[in-house]
């Protein structure tokens, strides 16, 4: 019988040879026996050692760069990291971004405007432009994009700082808050580069950072909050079912709390759960997904009910879907695997352990031979 250890320490442990007795005792071969498998135990190591995954981390321990802005007379005084103007439509306005670079050499810095749009899973992101079911604006004049101009790039000396404009024109509407950002991203100059194999190409790392720096203009106007729940769905892909959450304001929505329950056809709960505390972006909707938590996934009909509050203000929602026998299937198949895995758990390609078990069973050949004398 060929046993497989788990571990190098597994290995070791099978030196030790359990007597009728059930007391451990070493075990002594020849010399030549233990040398060779010494030898054969080093290079299962050496080839494990070989496999240990390297952590590649996105972000470099020493920042580049870093980003603040320079704060005008009309910035709310509570307000910190990001500008938080008082406006008036068809105002025009420059602000200005502090951008300092740390290293000992001239480096290069990329700006973009970006809109606010509000993340799927809760919260506030900004993209120059996004398009996706699961995340959209209402309308195209809360873009905020189209109301900021800066330059396309700024180069800045070792060791110094540029103050980098920023023009904002306040459009005439009727909303309450706008909200963007202007990003800020350099390229790393620390690039990793390894050769596989001879004669094969190379690959290189690079490391971009970008920093964000919010822009809200709040107007004299006044917008009620409007939050409301609309459509409920099911995705096939990854067993999610998933309810539209629409903040129809022209300000941000904060505090957006909630807890649902999934039932079947006939009433019974399958599996409840909570979400929130997050905010959404004026004017804004999103698909927020909901894992699915029962311990079977069938076709029929379901219902998913929602109760919650978004502020102040209560809401609450019963609505019905299905999941049809191609659903299933779909998910099924997506969650099979396509090929054998070429690793396990714990990292450690199947040539490894198959060289463990090549190793054991030549162990055990001499463990028999020892015995046969």
């Amino acid at each position: 019988m060929i046993m497989v250890a788990t571990s190098i320490m597994d290995v070791v442990f099978l030196f030790h040879k359990p007597s009728s007795l059930g007391k451990d005792k070493p075990w002594k071969g020849s010399g030549k026996v233990k040398n060779i498998v010494k030898l054969l135990l080093l290079f299962l190591f050496s080839c494990s050692m070989l496999f240990i995954p390297e952590n590649i981390n996105a972000q470099s321990s020493n920042q580049t760069i870093t980003v603040k802005p320079v704060y005008p007379e009309n910035q709310d005084p509570e307000s910190k990291n990001h500008f938080n103007l008082s406006v008036n439509p068809k105002d025009q306005q420059t602000v200005e971004v502090r951008v300092s670079n740390h290293a000992n050499e001239e480096i290069t810095v990329g700006i973009k405007v970006a809109n606010a749009y509000s993340n799927p899973n809760g919260g506030i992101l900004y993209e120059p432009e996004m398009d996706s079911e699961n995340t959209e604006l209402l309308e195209d004049a809360v873009k905020m994009a189209n109301y900021l101009n800066v330059q396309e790039t700024v180069t800045i000396p070792p060791t110094s700082f540029v103050d980098v404009p920023v023009d904002v024109k306040v459009p005439d509407v009727n909303g309450q808050v706008l909200l963007g950002a202007v990003l800020f991203s350099s390229l790393g100059e620390d690039t990793d580069q390894q050769e596989l194999k001879e004669g094969t190409a190379n690959f290189i790392i690079n490391t971009e950072m970008v920093y964000a720096i919010p822009v809200r203009l709040n107007l004299p106007n006044k917008s009620p909050f409007k939050f409301s729940l609309g459509d409920v769905g099911f995705i096939s892909e990854d067993a999610q079912l998933y309810t539209e959450m629409i903040n129809d304001t022209h300000n941000i929505q904060r505090e957006i709390v909630g807890t649902y329950v999934v039932s079947d056809d006939q009433g019974k709960e399958l599996f409840n759960g909570e979400f929130g505390n997050f905010m959404m972006a004026p004017k804004s909707k999103i698909r927020y997904p909901i894992s699915w938590g029962y311990e079977s996934l069938e076709d029929g009909k379901y219902t998913l009910s929602i109760e919650g509050t978004a502020g102040e203000e209560e809401f609450s929602s019963s609505k019905s879907f299905t999941i049809e026998n191609q659903d299933v299937e779909e998910y099924i198949e997506n969650t099979q695997p396509n090929q054998p895995q070429a690793q396990i758990d714990n990292g450690i390609p199947t040539i490894v352990w198959i060289i463990g078990g090549i190793v054991l069973a030549i162990l055990m050949y001499f463990l028999g031979r020892r015995k046969s004398k």
